[in-house]
């Protein structure tokens, strides 16, 4: 190895560095003391959400200010209006090409109307 290019240098120190470190993580991830500490603290914070949740809605219903599934009620009806008015304008579209295209086909061929015959008033020269 040529330690004289500083950056190669430091390269191999990181490389060094990032393979004992990926080795000691590794060892302390796969104690099972550790393992047995983060399932027990994944477990706290999941019954701790769970108890806000709980105390959540009541406040929130007192206070009369919407929850989380008020929200998510309101964004899945939302969605729907949009759907059914997407749905009608089509139709209405649909409809619109049906009433024109049938207007064409039974409108009678019109006759070649005679321009009218229009009568000018002199203007007087004042």
């Amino acid at each position: 190895m040529d330690f004289t290019d500083p950056f190669q240098m430091q390269k191999q120190m990181f490389k060094t560095w990032e393979k004992e470190m990926n080795q000691a993580v590794e060892k302390f991830l796969r104690e099972p003391a550790f393992m047995q500490n983060l399932s027990k603290n994944m477990q706290q914070a999941l019954d701790l959400e769970r108890m806000i949740q709980s105390h959540m809605e009541p406040v929130l219903r007192k206070m009369g200010l919407p929850s989380q599934e008020d929200f998510a009620k309101l964004a899945h009806n939302l969605h729907m209006a949009e759907t059914r008015a997407l749905d009608l304008e089509e139709k209405v579209h649909l409809l619109t090409e049906a009433v024109a295209s049938l207007k064409t086909a039974k409108a009678p061929a019109k006759k070649a109307a005679a321009p009218k015959k229009t009568t000018r008033k002199k203007v007087r020269e004042a």
